[in-house]
């Protein structure tokens, strides 16, 4: 870890609020207390390095963020949202700095090393910020609102996407195809006449960018065809040859801090999956990827009543966790863990709906 990770740390710890030991809901509780004993112990039995077992603690600890922060930010949860939002632009424009040379040709952003080693772009905000920029963007308009602030955050949305775009990170752009077609199907069905003002500030925010756009589909066939799924069926069966190996670390993984030689990086010795379910049964075992998928269940049901109250907040959530949850290895991010955190956050605004205007 640098200073900049010290200095992240040391101003969430004054901000964190441990619960009473009777409000901790059962499924993190029970997370949290096999994560820090049997895979840190059963690491250290078998001499992984000290500072493996610290990378893989610390995103275990993401995970948990909505135990020591829902308490201090259930009458603020807005803030986050914007927070979040404005983090994901961010990372976007610096992914892009280094891509001047070549945005004019889409043809150019693959085949070549990234120029953004950071790979902020593959960051769960980036992914967030496009969705809800862009559907709120376009609920301001449909509602007729703000014709001129809808158009300013969509047209702010292609920001995040070209983001992903120069990346070529198939996952991220097909999840901003799903949302614009959920979101435009159920415009479509409820009320067909006030979508069509949004249709038209689309029409001309992509009219310009049709022989880009064309160029980027090409980019990402020729990826397809190169590299296919990237290895991920193979990545799995990595880590069920390694977990199955004994009943022991069936049950409870290789403990935290393993190394093993990843096929979806061509066999690069590494201490990640590109799946958080993976990534959970090869360090904590069947016993903590059961758990944590009660925990991960426990948090997402709480929001699930507000799919239908407010469809773009919940689809910008859920995209981007459920990338991380099948595809990416952004789950080891801080940002991932705030996107948790805020999906836990989000039955607060049911209790503040009387207050403040519903969120979209």
């Amino acid at each position: 870890m640098g200073w900049v990770e010290v200095v992240v740390a040391l101003l969430m710890l004054p901000a964190a609020r441990l619960p009473r030991l009777t409000q901790v809901p059962a499924a993190a509780g029970a997370l949290l207390l096999y994560g820090l004993t049997i895979p840190v112990l059963g690491g250290l039995a078998v001499g992984h390095q000290a500072v493996m077992i610290l990378r893989d603690l610390v995103p275990f600890l993401f995970l948990l963020l909505p135990l020591f922060y829902t308490t201090l930010l259930r009458h603020h949860p807005t803030g986050l949202v914007v927070a979040l939002t404005v983090a994901g632009f961010i990372f976007s424009v610096r992914t892009l700095l280094p891509y001047q040379g070549v945005m004019d040709n889409p043809l150019l952003w693959f085949g070549r090393p990234p120029a953004d080693l950071l790979y902020l772009a593959n960051s769960p905000e980036v992914l967030f910020s496009a969705l809800l920029l862009a559907g709120g963007g376009g609920l301001l308009i449909r509602d007729g609102r703000s014709l001129i602030g809808g158009t300013l955050m969509m047209a702010a949305a292609l920001v995040p996407v070209l983001a992903m775009a120069v990346m070529t990170q198939r996952a991220g752009l097909g999840c901003v195809v799903m949302a614009a077609a959920i979101w435009a199907g159920t415009g479509l069905l409820r009320q067909p006449v006030r979508l069509l003002p949004v249709l038209i500030v689309l029409l001309l925010l992509l009219g310009p960018l049709l022989e880009p756009i064309g160029l980027l589909i090409r980019a990402l066939a020729y990826k397809s065809e190169l590299v296919g799924l990237n290895s991920r069926a193979q990545e799995w069966g990595t880590v069920l040859g390694l977990v199955g190996a004994t009943p022991w670390t069936a049950l409870f993984g290789l403990g935290w801090g393993a190394v093993f030689e990843n096929p979806a990086v061509a066999n690069l010795p590494v201490n990640y999956t590109h799946s958080l379910i993976s990534a959970l049964l090869l360090k904590t075992g069947l016993a903590g990827a059961g758990l944590g998928l009660v925990y991960l269940w426990s948090v997402a049901k709480q929001a699930v009543p507000d799919i239908v109250r407010r469809p773009i907040l919940m689809i910008s959530l859920a995209l981007p966790l459920a990338v991380g949850l099948f595809l990416y290895a952004s789950y080891k991010s801080l940002g991932f863990g705030l996107l948790l955190l805020l999906l836990a956050l989000v039955p607060a605004y049911r209790k503040l709906d009387q207050k403040q205007s519903p969120m979209p």
